[in-house]
């Protein structure tokens, strides 16, 4: 690997159900990382959750290119049980066939204490979160929420589509993407 190389951690929701017209955001926030990164290297960190996490990861993988980096929350055998269905099992294990890398959780603690600490190993390791968010504040530990307020407590740069309702839904959002290029 030569030149820089630009972290990017991705949250959001589980629960999305117009992921086409989230599309044009994500192709946007895409051309933003390359125009603010140019022939940098790239890593995606995900823990494969459903929803957000995972549409971020495909799209971020195939189009920057990327590295895909699994960040386990909890013991993997234990983390399959969030996953309901057959498909939500296949989807996440066909993109972790693709991870370059999976790492473990640190400790083993309870949800959702696993997903804060995945959380903070996020936002020490990337610096650019990039979330599929409603802009609310975390309703508990190990949240969207709460993963964007550590990475605005720690200053690292932001990209999210709001998620929320009314005019604002599918807007690509940006915070303090200027910090990249002072990494």
């Amino acid at each position: 690997m030569t030149g820089a190389c630009l972290r990017i951690a991705v949250t959001g929701h589980r629960c999305l159900t117009e992921t086409a017209s989230l599309e044009p955001a994500i192709q946007k926030a895409v051309e933003r990382i390359r125009t603010a990164c140019p022939g940098w290297f790239y890593q995606v960190y995900s823990c494969l959750a459903e929803g957000a996490d995972r549409l971020l990861s495909r799209r971020l993988v195939q189009s920057l290119p990327a590295d895909l980096i699994v960040v386990l929350p909890l013991a993997e055998p234990e983390y399959l049980k969030d996953f309901e269905t057959d498909e939500s099992l296949s989807e996440y294990h066909a993109l972790r066939q693709q991870a370059v890398a999976v790492l473990p959780p640190a400790s083993n603690l309870p949800r959702p204490l696993a997903y804060r600490e995945a959380n903070q190993l996020l936002a020490v390791r990337c610096n650019l979160l990039m979330a599929i968010w409603n802009g609310e504040l975390a309703r508990g530990p190990g949240g969207t929420g709460e993963a964007v307020e550590l990475f605005r407590r720690a200053g690292r740069a932001l990209i999210w589509i709001h998620l929320g309702e009314g005019p604002l839904y599918g807007t690509l959002m940006e915070e303090r993407l200027d910090a990249l290029l002072i990494r």
